[in-house]
C-alpha cells in the first residue's frame, strides 16, 4: 500500500524535484500556487500560497505519512544590506508559513 505524502511548494525547485522522486512510490498531494510543471505526473495538486491561504485539507486523505515543504526565497547578502521589510518578506514564507 503506497503512503500519502503531501509537499508544499511542490510545482518547482526543490520541490518540484522531490515531487518526482516520489510519485511512483507514494500517493503525492502538492499544495502549491501553479501546477503547470505538474503535468503527466501522477499527483494531486491543492491550489496554496503560504503567505496567504489556508490549506484546504478536504482533498487530503485521512494519513498523511510524510510531510514536505519547499516554499521559500531567500536574499543572499549581508544583513547590514538587507531591508527589514525584505527579511520579513523571507521570514514569512520560510518559517510562518510552515507554522
Amino acid at each position: 500500500m503506497k503512503k500519502n505524502t503531501l509537499i508544499i511548494g511542490g510545482s518547482s525547485g526543490i520541490g518540484l524535484e522531490t515531487v518526482k522522486l516520489l510519485e511512483k512510490e507514494s500517493n503525492v498531494y502538492v499544495a502549491s500556487r501553479s501546477s503547470e510543471s505538474l503535468s503527466g505526473l501522477e499527483v494531486t495538486h491543492i491550489p496554496f500560497d503560504a503567505t496567504s491561504d489556508t490549506l484546504d485539507t478536504s482533498q487530503l486523505p485521512d494519513e498523511i505519512s510524510g510531510l514536505v515543504y519547499c516554499p521559500g526565497s531567500i536574499n543572499l547578502r549581508p544583513f547590514k544590506g538587507l531591508k527589514p521589510e525584505a527579511f520579513e518578506e523571507d521570514f514569512q514564507i520560510n518559517v510562518m508559513g510552515l507554522v
